[in-house]
């Protein structure tokens, strides 16, 4: 602010000198004389006030800060409250697999908890997920430890750990292993170039494994993208978002240049969703959402633009989602990752696959449409709460049903989001 002034400043003075030189002249006499002139006590008054005008600014500047930092505490708090534990029982996504080489270790802070992740030094090099902090005397096992083999080493005491179990197999200094020395694990498997975790409250192991996508497998689809971004919202929003059908002509009618909220005129996507669950039997943590969108210009329906379904797998409470988008030339999957790192805080992450012919603009369109499309919930999802008894109409969608079937990813020890105010 202080510069812009200066700035003005001059641009005024240039403009009164070069309009004005000979009253630029006179003005520039009657400052020299002025403060050859004026006591020195008068000088020392003229600084105190502007001193105490740019302190009383930054005052304000100050308290105008701190009320605003109270409001968003509040709110925060009231927004918390009105949901149910931020951390459904579920599989997340630790980390990309091409960020964990071989004997590579990574700390993790989510769900309330730290992890340490690492990948053997074995030829098979497989991925463990454990608890950051060793059970022998409680050093973070994710700095400065080191893998050997299957197991990692404490840097405090030289403790190994085998990351399969959480087996201590080796005390430096003494022959004997406590039963009681293991590290806590967590299912981990690895699939479609990502590392996954499962998390349940009450430690009950999983009673569902992610599938593969067969063709991410085989080589037909590469990887060709990614986005990441963090968001201060729940996990149940983004899941209950594919149930609310209302809310699309809404915030997803506008077609927007890909990657970005900037809108095309006179462009108007317009769609057809469809919400149910896995009725097989040992799917019933599966649910789909399905839409079929085609465009308008200047309110008339575009030849050609029918044709692109997308199917929006969510195997589980929503933490890997996999987006399929049907198109005449070839499919793209995006898988969307949720990992909470706070109560109301998620680590958005984008990662495009594609059949291997498309070419890559027509993917990035594609991917970027449905990124540029997400962003306009955010803001909704940042400031609302969640409404437990909803004032709901026959045609909204069918919300209810969703939340009956959100509601198996939940447990008694499962945190309650208000004990969760840290």
């Amino acid at each position: 602010m202080l510069l812009k002034s200066l700035i003005s400043a001059a641009v005024v003075s240039l403009a009164i000198w070069w309009q004005y030189p000979s009253k630029f002249v006179e003005f520039e006499e009657f400052v020299r004389s002025s403060a050859t002139t004026t006591p020195w006590w008068a000088w020392v008054i003229l600084g105190a006030l502007i001193t105490n005008v740019w302190a009383s600014r930054k005052t304000v500047e100050s308290e105008k800060s701190q009320r605003d930092k109270a409001r968003n505490q509040r709110l925060r708090r009231q927004r918390l409250k009105s949901y149910l534990s931020p951390y459904p029982n579920s599989w997340y996504k630790a980390c990309d697999s091409s960020e964990l080489k071989r004997g590579g270790i990574l700390p993790l802070d989510c769900i309330g908890r730290s992890f340490v992740v690492f990948r053997e030094d074995t030829p098979e090099g497989r991925a463990h997920v454990l608890n950051a902090y060793c059970p022998h005397m409680g050093a973070h096992l994710g700095v400065g430890g080191q893998v050997h083999g299957d197991t990692i080493r404490c840097v405090f005491h030289g403790w190994r750990f085998r990351g399969a179990d959480g087996q201590c197999t080796q005390i430096p200094y003494q022959d004997a292993i406590p039963s009681l020395a293991k590290a806590k694990t967590y299912p981990t498997v690895e699939y479609d170039e990502m590392v996954c975790f499962y998390f349940h409250a009450d430690d009950e192991p999983p009673s569902y494994y992610p599938e593969p996508i067969p063709e991410i497998v085989s080589g037909q689809m590469t990887y060709r993208t990614s986005y990441d971004q963090d968001v201060g919202m729940h996990l149940q929003e983004f899941a209950e978002n594919s149930a609310d059908f209302q809310h699309f002509s809404k915030l997803h009618g506008q077609m927007t240049l890909p990657w970005s909220m900037v809108p095309i005129p006179f462009t108007e996507a317009v769609h057809k969703a469809g919400w149910e669950r896995e009725t097989e039997d040992g799917k019933g943590h599966i649910a789909y959402f399905r839409d079929e969108t085609y465009l308008k210009v200047f309110g008339r329906k575009v030849p050609f633009s029918s044709g692109y379904r997308a199917q929006i797998t969510f195997t589980g409470p929503g933490a890997v989602v996999s987006f399929r988008f049907f198109t005449p030339f070839g499919d793209v999957v995006i898988y969307q990752t949720h990992l909470p790192l706070e109560p109301l805080c998620q680590r958005t992450q984008f990662r495009v696959f594609a059949d291997w012919w498309l070419p890559r603009p027509f993917v990035s369109f594609i991917a970027g449409e449905w990124v540029a499309q997400w962003f306009n919930d955010i803001a909704v999802w940042e400031n609302k709460i969640f409404s437990s008894q909803p004032v709901l109409v026959k045609t909204d969608g069918p919300i209810m049903q969703q939340r009956r079937w959100y509601s198996q990813f939940f447990s008694p020890s499962s945190p309650v989001g208000e004990a969760l105010d840290w």
